[in-house]
């Protein structure tokens, strides 16, 4: 009888599932149209919405127009039922947004940072909270959870193990929020891995992609079969950190000829650097303010190096996808980059940020409906 009974309601949660995934890519849909799209017959729809509905997850919009038959009636998912904070937390900004359960990004507040104090930048992400539910007019019931993105190694746990760029080790984020403000949970994932979950939204039949962030440092998201891959302990994706270049530059990791010493912003300030050129601000947008015999120079390098840690994705992992996003999509135009790599194709995205947002806040909405 037990065992029946955990049956029937696995198929309950399936068919609530197929219904809210419907619900989802749809603004407005009727229940016979669910049902067609679910493979499910009239009477489980018109039973499992009754139950959304009362949960408060699903609207009723009424009757829609008449293409010939029977006026339909409509209905939504509630996409303000509930809401997520994301923080995007990087060395020079911070940059917070609220989105409703159908990730639609609804309002961002953001900071520049000059250090990467662990006091001073725990007062920004408060701050920036509170201005976001007073724009919002949020209770705390509102949210559903608040969502972190860093630029550096977060173990299964939340933990951050490292995040050099941001001058942290060993450092529980979380604990600390959870300090100033208990009222909340936090979930914490590495910004790369965030910026991968909302590129898959992005390309939802694309089931293996690999995404390289490049910024001031290089983060890997490993999309397979859907699903990220994290690794056991939570590591993987630190391909910025493979070497290129044997016997090459030191890195911050204490390896010499790494990636990530070829094609970040770092590496490009250092070239500038050793050319007497000092920039205030260590970006690929100051590059857009120099000679072009000088950046000529810096474009031909990055390319020939993105391109050889391009093709060693494409070689190790046979994508069907490989994105370049992050701040290094800001340069697009000026460097020469294989569209297609073996069997993977290559593009930029120039939405970084709201794919992180998307990606994160995917995680927390999903838990929240789908499990």
């Amino acid at each position: 009888m037990c065992a029946q009974s955990i049956t029937q309601q696995s198929i309950k949660k399936f068919n609530t599932n197929s219904i809210l995934r419907v619900l989802e890519s749809n603004d407005s849909i009727s229940r016979t149209e669910i049902a067609k799209h679910t493979n499910l017959n009239k009477a489980t729809v018109s039973t499992i919405v009754k139950e959304l509905i009362a949960k408060g997850l699903v609207n009723d919009l009424g009757y829609g127009k008449s293409s010939g038959g029977k006026k339909p009636r409509l209905i939504e998912l509630y996409s303000t039922a509930k809401y997520i904070i994301v923080i995007i937390i990087e060395a020079n900004i911070i940059e917070a947004s609220i989105l409703n359960l159908k990730l639609e990004i609804l309002d961002t507040e953001k900071q520049n940072t000059k250090c990467t104090n662990k006091e001073s930048i725990l007062k920004i992400i408060t701050r920036l909270i509170a201005k976001l539910k007073i724009n919002y007019s949020l209770k705390d019931t509102d949210l559903l959870q608040i969502g972190l993105t860093i630029p550096g190694i977060v173990n299964k746990n939340g933990y951050i193990v490292d995040a050099p760029n941001l001058n942290w080790k060993d450092y529980n984020l979380i604990e600390e929020l959870t300090k100033l403000q208990p009222e909340y949970t936090y979930r914490i994932i590495n910004e790369a891995n965030a910026g991968a979950i909302g590129i898959n939204h992005q390309y939802p039949d694309v089931k293996n992609l690999i995404y390289l962030s490049v910024s001031q440092g290089v983060g890997t998201g490993i999309i397979i079969n859907g699903e990220l891959y994290k690794g056991e302990y939570g590591y993987s994706g630190e391909f910025g950190h493979t070497i290129i270049k044997e016997n090459g530059k030191k890195c911050r990791c204490g390896q010499n000829g790494c990636f990530e010493q070829y094609v970040s912003e770092q590496a490009v300030y250092e070239i500038l650097e050793e050319k007497g050129i000092h920039l205030k601000e260590k970006t690929f947008n100051a590059l857009n303010y120099l000679d072009s015999d000088i950046t000529s120079e810096i474009y031909i390098k990055l390319s020939k190096f993105l391109n050889l840690g391009v093709l060693n994705i494409a070689r190790i992992f046979d994508p069907e996808l490989i994105i370049l996003g992050n701040h290094i999509a800001n340069l697009k135009d000026n460097l020469d980059i294989n569209n297609k790599v073996i069997n993977s194709n290559v593009k930029f995205n120039e939405e970084s940020q709201a794919s992180r947002k998307t990606g994160i806040a995917s995680i927390i909405r999903d838990k929240y409906l789908y499990e």
